[in-house]
């Protein structure tokens, strides 16, 4: 028995020499190789850079006028250039001018749910609703206690046909009180 356990102290000191060389052979190769990349990266960074010179810039001339047998001419321009269209900046945020004129626009569709739903003139109620950047509204619903077929006609109402102007942001969580008219019934 001991023998064998001499055998395999013997065998385990091979081992152990054989990852210890293993292991400086690899710390070497990568310092090795990252000495060669410094050296590299410093001569890059000291030499001269190769300056190429720029094409020179040649005028052109403008073309000639042909003056064909038939005594064509390219007609010349006497009308002023028409300035370009100003369209409308886009604002980063929908402020409370820009909510009450699109609730504006659909005030004969909320009134007309105020018809439908037998409301009496002049009822207020909340919605909650959050307008795109595009200007369409993304959700609306009624707040309470107006969880009620009118409330959510209005919701209704103000998802699908309300249109506001565009902006970069869009607003989210606009609370409106809306006041309804009965102008028929």
């Amino acid at each position: 028995m001991p023998e064998d356990s001499r055998r395999e102290r013997y065998f385990d000191r091979e081992a152990e020499k054989r990852a210890r060389r293993n292991f400086v052979l690899m710390v070497a190769g990568f310092a090795a190789l990252a000495m060669v990349g410094g050296i590299a990266l410093a001569l890059w960074i000291f030499s001269e850079p190769e300056e190429d010179e720029p094409p020179p810039i040649v005028a052109q001339e403008p073309p000639e006028v042909i003056d064909d047998d038939d005594g064509f001419l390219p007609p010349e321009r006497d009308e002023p250039i028409p300035e370009p269209i100003r369209r409308p900046s886009v604002k980063r945020k929908l402020d409370d001018g820009d909510i009450s004129k699109g609730i504006g626009r659909i005030q004969g569709a909320l009134n007309a749910c105020a018809v439908t739903h037998g409301a009496i003139d002049g009822t207020r109620l909340t919605v909650d609703f959050s307008v795109q950047p595009n200007g369409r509204v993304s959700d609306a619903y009624s707040r309470p206690p107006h969880k009620t077929p009118l409330g959510f006609c209005v919701a209704k109402v103000i998802r699908t046909q309300g249109k506001f102007r565009k902006s970069k942001e869009g607003l989210g969580d606009i609370r409106r009180s809306i006041t309804l008219r009965r102008t028929s019934g």
